[in-house]
């Protein structure tokens, strides 16, 4: 296994890599198969491995926290109203 970032102070071979920054709410990450999916603001965005992460959709709506992923689809949910009583629920094949 090789590794794309720099040597670790502890010895080991290989030391935390960045994958990506936030620029806006942070609501969800999930890990499915080798996949990573997370949110920033209403993007939702997946990272396979040894890549950059690349935008898959865009919801309406505020990110409520939390992606979920079952091997064929992710999910997340959005809130629509302010008092956290209305939203959606999404689902993309993966």
């Amino acid at each position: 296994r090789t590794c794309a970032s720099l040597p670790s102070e502890s010895g080991q071979p290989c030391g935390p890599a960045l994958v990506a920054n936030f620029s806006g709410a942070r609501n969800g990450l999930a890990e499915c198969g080798t996949d990573v999916f997370y949110s920033d603001d209403a993007v939702l965005y997946q990272v396979s491995a040894g890549t950059t992460p690349k935008k898959r959709a865009t919801s309406t709506g505020t990110p409520a926290g939390g992606i979920a992923c079952d091997g064929t689809f992710v999910y997340w949910a959005t809130v629509a109203d302010d008092d956290g009583s209305n939203g959606t629920v999404f689902q993309l094949p993966i």
